[in-house]
C-alpha cells in the first residue's frame, strides 16, 4: 500500500453502526467510514488520492452529500466522492470520471515510468501466458506459477535484461507476479487471483471455518485437502500453506513428528479463542502479584493486522510452548527463566496499545527481541517512528548493559526486513542465533503446592461393571484425600485432553497419574487421546512415564497378551479409515464434536500399539481383585512414599 495508488473505498449507510454480529455461530464486525479513511491514511501513501463510493444509490434521494466523517479524517491531497449503483449502473459514468481525473493527477505527480524494452517483453509475455491460462479450464492451465529456470529462460530470449533478479523484484512490487525468495520452493506465482482464491476458500463458513474455529484456531494440511482444497494437489496445497505463512495468515505451531506420524500444524491468529477461553493455561504461568515491567505503545489508528503478524512472527518461533488467545500471547523464555505476555488492547474503534509485560530478573535480551519484532511490525504498518509511551526497561536494553548484567559480549538484535524465519521451540532444537529460546516452563516454575494426582478413568458407565469401576475411583480420591492429595478427576473439565496437557506441564516430584484402564477405556476417543497425551509428553522421556503413570489394568481390558493388544490398535486404525471417507464426502452432516472425535482419533490411532506396550511394561501388581478388597492400599502407600 506504500506504492503510488489510487485508493477506492466502497461504503453504505446502513453498514456505519451495525458493528459486531453474528452469522451461524460466527462473529463478524463492519467498521464504519471515518476507520477506513484512518486505514488509508496509516498504511497507503499520504499523498495518493481517495475515491469513497456510496453503494446502493439507485435514486437520487438516496445519496448522502455529507461523507459521515469529521474534517480531519477527510483530509487528503485528492479526495471525490461518488455515488453508484451496481444494479441500474446508475453513477457509472461519474466513478469513471473520478478514476481518470485520480490517475492524472498521480501521473502529473510523478509523471511516466519508462522501461526497457526487455523488461516490457517479459511483462507482455507472462500477461499472455496469465490471459491464455485463464481461457482453459482450471485443470489444463499452464502458467500458475514459474519456476527459476523458466523465468531466467525468458529473460535470456528477450536478450535485454541484465539482471533477471532485479526485473522480479520490480514484477513483484508492480503487482504481475508475487514472489518471495526462499518461500514456495522458490517459484513464483504468476496466476495471483487463483492462489489468493485458495486461501480465501479457508475462510469460507460453508467449508473450513467453523472445523478450525471448533479446534481452536488450529488445523493441518489434511483437513484443508478434505474441505477448501479437495481440487488441488499436494504440491499445490503445500504452495498455498507457504502463501499463508509468508502473508501473516497463519504459522506452524506445531512441527511433523514422523516417529509419531502426527502432521505439521498450523495456527490461525484470526480463529483463537478469546483470553477468558485459555485462562486456565495462563492461570500459574503468569502470576499477577509478580514483579512486572512493562513496555507500551500507542496507536492513533490500531490495525489487528499488526498483532496478527506479531503472533506469526513469534508464534513461529515459540509453537507449542506458547499460549495463545485473539489477540496476545504467553511466552516463557527457558535460558533466563523470564516469562512475557504481549496482547493487543483496543480503546475505541481506532485506537488501541500494544503492551508487553514481562516477569524475571534477567529479562534484557528477551526483551530487545520482542521490542525489535513490534518495531518492525511498527514500520510496516505505518508508524516508524513510533515511542513507546510506557517504558520500564529504559537504558537496561543497551548492547553495553545487557552485556555487563549478563556477562557477554553485546550482540547486534537487529533482524532482516520481512516476515521472521522459522527457527524452532523444541528442547531439542539446535540454537541458530542470538534469539530467545521458548519452551514450556518446568513444573518448579509454577507455584508452590499441595501434591496432586490427576486419575483418567472411563467414567458415565451406568452398567454394573461401570458403577463399581466410579465406587473404587471414589474410594481412591477418599483414600488419597485422606493423606493429604488433591485429586483431580477428568470428568470435571469439558475439553477433552486440555487438562491432562495442563496436568502433564505441572508435573511435579511428588505428583502422579493413574490410569484406571477397563474395557471401556480402550473403546472411549476421549480416553484414549488423553493417554496419548500423556504418552506424547513422556515419549522422549521414558523415564517420567515409569515413574509418574500408575496404570491399574482392569480385568475386563484384555490386554495382556500381544494378540489382544494389537487387535485394540487394529480397532481405531481401522476405525479412522472407516470414518475417513464419510467425513470427506459429508462434510455438510459432519458436526463440530463429532470432526473434534474424528481428529483426536486420527492423532492417537497409529500410535495405540506403542502406548499399550508402555502400559503393560509397566511394573505394577496385576492382581486386581486382591488390590480391590483391600482398598488398593498398595497404590495409596505407592503414592504417599514419593511426597
Amino acid at each position: 500500500m506504500k506504492t503510488s495508488a489510487v485508493f477506492l473505498i466502497v461504503w453504505h449507510p446502513d453498514f456505519e453502526t451495525t458493528g459486531e454480529y453474528s452469522v451461524d455461530g460466527i462473529w463478524f464486525r463492519n467498521y464504519p467510514l471515518p476507520y477506513w479513511l484512518e486505514y488509508v491514511r496509516t498504511l497507503g501513501r499520504k499523498d495518493c488520492p481517495v475515491i469513497v463510493v456510496q453503494a446502493r444509490c439507485d435514486r437520487p434521494e438516496q445519496e448522502v452529500r455529507r461523507l459521515p466523517a469529521d474534517d480531519a479524517a477527510l483530509t487528503f491531497p485528492s479526495l471525490k466522492p461518488c455515488w453508484y449503483s451496481a444494479k441500474s449502473k446508475r453513477g457509472h459514468g461519474a466513478l469513471e470520471d473520478a478514476l481518470r481525473d485520480a490517475i492524472h493527477y498521480l501521473r502529473e505527480r510523478d509523471g511516466i515510468v519508462t522501461i526497457g524494452i526487455g523488461r516490457a517483453q517479459v511483462i507482455r509475455q507472462l500477461e499472455t501466458w496469465r490471459n491464455e491460462d485463464q481461457a482453459r479450464p482450471p485443470e489444463e492451465r499452464l502458467h500458475r506459477t514459474l519456476s527459476q529456470e523458466e523465468f531466467h529462460n525468458l529473460c535470456e530470449r528477450t536478450g535485454a535484461v541484465r539482471s533477471p533478479e532485479s526485473l522480479l523484484s520490480y514484477l513483484h512490487n508492480l503487482g504481475v507476479v508475487f514472489y518471495q525468495a526462499h518461500l514456495f520452493g522458490n517459484r513464483i506465482i504468476l496466476d495471483q487471483s487463483w492462489a489468493l482464491e485458495a486461501v480465501y476458500a479457508v475462510f469460507d463458513r460453508q467449508k473450513a471455518y467453523p472445523l478450525i474455529l471448533s479446534q481452536r484456531g488450529r488445523f493441518t494440511q489434511s483437513l484443508l485437502a478434505m474441505t477448501a482444497w479437495r481440487d488441488y494437489s499436494d504440491q499445490e496445497q503445500r504452495l498455498f500453506l507457504s502463501l499463508m505463512e509468508s502473508c501473516g495468515i497463519a504459522f506452524v505451531h506445531r512441527d511433523a513428528e514422523p516417529n509419531m506420524e502426527l502432521p505439521t500444524e498450523y495456527l490461525a491468529p484470526d480463529l483463537l479463542p478469546t483470553r477468558e477461553a485459555v485462562a486456565d493455561q495462563l492461570a500459574g504461568r503468569w502470576q499477577g502479584d509478580d514483579e512486572c515491567r512493562r513496555l507500551e505503545y500507542d496507536y492513533p489508528f490500531l490495525h489487528p493486522g499488526l498483532m496478527r503478524a506479531l503472533l506469526c512472527d513469534i508464534g513461529s518461533r515459540s509453537k507449542e510452548a506458547g499460549v495463545y488467545w485473539k489477540y496476545g500471547l504467553w511466552l516463557y523464555e527457558q535460558s533466563t527463566a523470564c516469562r512475557a505476555l504481549l496482547e493487543q488492547q483496543m480503546l475505541d474503534e481506532r485506537r488501541g496499545r500494544i503492551v508487553l509485560k514481562v516477569q524475571g530478573h534477567r529479562y534484557q535480551e528477551l526483551v530487545r527481541w520482542l521490542r525489535d519484532q513490534i518495531e518492525q511490525r511498527n514500520r510496516l504498518f505505518g508508524y516508524p517512528e513510533l515511542k513507546p509511551t510506557v517504558d520500564d526497561f529504559g537504558q537496561d536494553l543497551r548492547p553495553e548493559h545487557v552485556a555487563a548484567r549478563q556477562g557477554m559480549e553485546p550482540q547486534s538484535s537487529k533482524l532482516p526486513d520481512g516476515l521472521s524465519v522459522d527457527h524452532g521451540s523444541r528442547s531439542g532444537d539446535a540454537r541458530t542465533d542470538q534469539g530467545p529460546f521458548f519452551d514450556k516452563p518446568p513444573a518448579s516454575s509454577f507455584p508452590i503446592r499441595e501434591p496432586q494426582v490427576f486419575i483418567s478413568y472411563a467414567w458415565g458407565d451406568t452398567t454394573p461393571d461401570g458403577q463399581q469401576r466410579t465406587k473404587l475411583v471414589d474410594e481412591l480420591c477418599t483414600a488419597l484425600g485422606g493423606q493429604g492429595i488433591t485429586v483431580r478427576r477428568d470428568r470435571d473439565d469439558m475439553r477433552p485432553g486440555d487438562l491432562i496437557s495442563e496436568f502433564m506441564d505441572r508435573l511435579a516430584d511428588g505428583d502422579f497419574i493413574l490410569l484406571v484402564i477397563s474395557d471401556k477405556y480402550l473403546r472411549s476417543e476421549y480416553c484414549m487421546y488423553e493417554l496419548f497425551r500423556i504418552y506424547r509428553n513422556c515419549a522422549d522421556k521414558p523415564e517420567r512415564f515409569l515413574k509418574k503413570v500408575i496404570p491399574i489394568i482392569l480385568p475386563d481390558s484384555n490386554i495382556d497378551r500381544m494378540p489382544d493388544r494389537l487387535q485394540r490398535a487394529i480397532h481405531w486404525i481401522n476405525q479412522e479409515k472407516e470414518l475417513k471417507p464419510l467425513v470427506e464426502s459429508n462434510l455438510d452432516a459432519v458436526g463440530k464434536e463429532f470432526f473434534g472425535k474424528f481428529k483426536i482419533i486420527g492423532e492417537f490411532a497409529r500410535n495405540t500399539s506403542n502406548m499399550l506396550e508402555h502400559l503393560v511394561d509397566k511394573l505394577q501388581p496385576r492382581d486386581f481383585d486382591r488390590q480391590a478388597q483391600e482398598g488398593l492400599k498398595e497404590i495409596v502407600e505407592q503414592i504417599t512414599r514419593s511426597r
